[in-house]
């Protein structure tokens, strides 16, 4: 399902709670830090979640023992995600496994992602500063298990005092969470378009997904503890000691039933409020009644609830729509009216905050001065809707024909025209991060435009 941005500079301007949480998030992310800024990345898209006040819904799973002595393998870890089908939770949908296998340096570096760069999410900034100690355990799992020669953590977040690994902090940049833009600007790597972090050496992963590793392995040694100390004990000498040692599940099928892999860490937010939180869901869930526990029945009469992997990149929820490996965020709000934008206002911002440097305002000119005009999206039912349809059902069936094949011909023409527009600017480099979308001043979706041109 096409996806879109949730916000832009218009619809926060209009919103008081959330231009008052972005002038929080400015002060939260202090730059005086730094000397001479990024040497990259110059956009700035600050958070619209009060990062001081978000909170914990639902109950977690915690890391009950220090897992940075666990002995485990390089295979016994493959293995271990493979079974629990383990995915990446920076919503990619990734399995780790596979990334796991990919890597194949024997002093390589882990770059701990927990930069998190969507204006809409809090979960990383959450989790660092109350689950520091269970991604360590994590980094210190895969350190043992890969032979990792360096460990990184890069964030946004004050430097934990209390972190036992090295810490990188990085400017408040957009996109500065993208693995190509954080490895260039933490390890100083250059990589190029066809180019995976595993063929230098660099095994990069999520904040969270590292801590679900340390999770997983929690659960399955307590798993084989518990199955070991059974074979060699009686029912009541079992139950004894599960009763006496809280770190084990007390049934075995339940300890199955409870696979971390299987849940997650989202934000879901209320944009009317700006109120956001933080909450330990399953996947499988129905998003409707996720967003109704969280933040209350009467939330849903605030706007539509919105899901997907953040708050410039989502689209509407079915009624009966499920979280699944790639959700990170759920939001109750509106769409910016993207069908009403004007015409290009020429002031470049697009093309200023792009990370590829895309001629976009360039393009949208040429578009504009040809007269070519994209299918509309109707937001409730994502198709694609073209005005003279509709003119077309109030003429005569010959007039119709007539209408219908000069339609056909100019949208053929119109193709063509798109195709070479794609080529000639470059928008296969386009990461569709949304940039262009939240800067637009003529409230244009470009992000959207863009995809539907590399279609052509």
């Amino acid at each position: 399902m096409e996806t879109r941005s949730l916000i832009n500079k218009n619809s926060i301007r209009s919103n008081r709670n959330l231009k008052a949480n972005q002038r929080v998030s400015r002060k939260y992310y202090k730059e005086r830090l730094f000397q001479g800024g990024s040497k990259y990345l110059k956009g700035r898209i600050h958070k619209i979640v009060r990062l001081d006040e978000v909170s914990l819904s639902g109950q977690e799973c915690e890391v009950v023992h220090d897992m940075r002595e666990m002995n485990i393998t390089r295979q016994e870890l493959i293995d271990v995600c493979k079974e629990t089908h383990l995915t990446g939770r920076s919503g990619n949908g990734y399995e780790v496994y596979k990334k796991l296998e990919a890597f194949s340096s024997n002093s390589g570096t882990l770059l701990i992602n927990g930069v998190e760069c969507d204006p809409g999410l809090c979960t990383d900034s959450w989790l660092y500063r109350n689950h520091l100690d269970d991604v360590i355990n994590g980094a210190m799992i895969l350190k043992q298990a890969l032979n990792l020669k360096r460990i990184v953590l890069a964030t946004k977040e004050p430097l934990s005092c209390e972190c036992s690994i090295e810490q990188v902090k990085v400017l408040d940049r957009f996109p500065m969470g993208y693995e190509k833009f954080l490895i260039r600007e933490v390890l100083g790597i250059e990589l190029n378009d066809h180019e995976h972090p595993t063929d230098r050496g660099i095994l990069i992963m999520n904040l969270q997904t590292v801590m679900t590793i340390a999770l997983i392995c929690q659960e399955t040694r307590n798993y084989q503890e518990t199955r070991n100390y059974q074979e060699t004990h009686n029912d009541q000498e079992t139950h004894n000691y599960q009763e006496s040692n809280t770190c084990f599940e007390s049934n075995i099928d339940l300890l199955k039933s409870t696979n971390p892999a299987d849940f997650r860490y989202i934000t879901i937010s209320d944009l009317a409020s700006g109120e956001s939180k933080v909450a330990y869901v399953k996947v499988g869930d129905v998003a409707f009644k996720v967003a109704s526990n969280v933040l209350g029945k009467n939330a849903l009469n605030h706007g539509r609830l919105y899901i997907g992997g953040g708050a410039l990149n989502c689209h509407l929820a079915e009624t009966d729509e499920t979280i699944d490996q790639s959700t990170n965020y759920i939001a109750i709000g509106s769409m910016p009216d993207y069908e009403r934008a004007s015409k290009c206002k020429g002031c470049g911002a697009c093309v200023k905050n792009c990370p590829q440097k895309i001629n976009i305002k360039k393009m949208i000119k040429q578009m504009e001065s040809l007269g070519i005009e994209l299918p509309k999206l109707d937001e409730e039912y994502g198709t694609a809707l073209l005005k003279q349809r509709a003119e077309n059902n109030t003429v005569l069936s010959k007039q119709r024909v007539e209408n219908s094949t000069a339609l056909l011909k100019q949208k053929a023409e119109n193709n063509t025209v798109l195709s070479k527009l794609a080529a000639e600017y470059g928008l296969d480099r386009c990461i569709r991060c949304g940039a262009c979308t939240y800067n637009c001043m003529a409230g244009k979706d470009l992000r959207g435009i863009i995809a539907c041109l590399k279609t052509k």
